[in-house]
């Protein structure tokens, strides 16, 4: 963790999840199989900067296949 604290890039923060929908797409771009697309609210910034709302997906580098529940809050 302090190496990613003392890194230029990246971001720290935590959000809750407001919306979680199944799609066929990831960034705007058809995707093989499927993958679910989350909604963020950014509650609190640690390091970075961020709009209130980050949209990713769980099919990806950061988050893949990660349990994301709706109404759930995470770092």
């Amino acid at each position: 963790p302090c190496s990613f604290y003392q890194a230029k890039e990246g971001v720290a923060f935590v959000g809750t999840i407001t919306d979680v929908v199944d799609s066929n797409e990831k960034y705007g771009q058809p995707i093989k199989g499927k993958a679910r697309k989350i909604t963020i609210k950014v509650d609190e910034i640690f390091k970075g900067s961020l709009p209130n709302e980050v949209i990713t997906s769980d099919d990806g580098f950061s988050c893949d296949n990660y349990p994301f529940k709706l109404g759930g809050t995470y770092l």
